[in-house]
């Protein structure tokens, strides 16, 4: 955990709005964008399958126009994948410059770097919890944490 933010218990649970209210906003916005891949990945099967049909290869003037068609479904689902990318890196960076380790966007599972009479572990908070109540050591992940009370048994 070194050069990583350290946090205590009540450093932690005082970012848990901050960060309820960025997953959500990111939770949306990326779904929404997604939504727009769907759609333009659709159109791109369907132009592919246009291109592949037997009258397109018999007649030169369809095959001109499946290919066309083809070549703008591939730009815009190259354009709503960027799109998504980029929201993606966003919310990612914005999620993850305050510090805490971001380990599931969707489900909202994240850690807080943490330390104790020589202790390392994590505070794990996942977002629909009111509080953080949880930690676990650093290689034991979510199936592996214990609620807080537990933690003075480890140092």
């Amino acid at each position: 955990m070194q050069g990583q933010k350290v946090f205590t218990v009540k450093e932690a649970q005082e970012l848990i709005p901050t960060l309820s209210q960025l997953l959500s906003d990111a939770n949306d916005d990326l779904t929404g964008r997604l939504e727009f891949v769907r759609a333009a990945n659709e159109q791109y099967e369907a132009a592919e399958g246009a291109l592949e049909g037997r009258d397109v290869a018999e007649d030169l003037e369809k095959l001109r126009a499946a290919r066309a068609e083809f070549q703008i479904a591939i730009e815009k689902l190259s354009k709503a994948q960027n799109a998504y990318l980029s929201r993606l890196n966003y919310w990612l960076d914005e999620i993850n410059s305050t510090g805490v380790i971001l380990r599931d966007l969707r489900e909202g599972l994240l850690d807080f770097p943490a330390e104790e009479n020589g202790l390392q572990y994590l505070l794990c908070w996942k977002m629909g919890e009111a509080d953080v109540n949880f930690w676990h050591l650093e290689n034991d992940g979510y199936s592996g944490r214990k609620p807080l009370t537990t933690l003075p048994e480890y140092y």
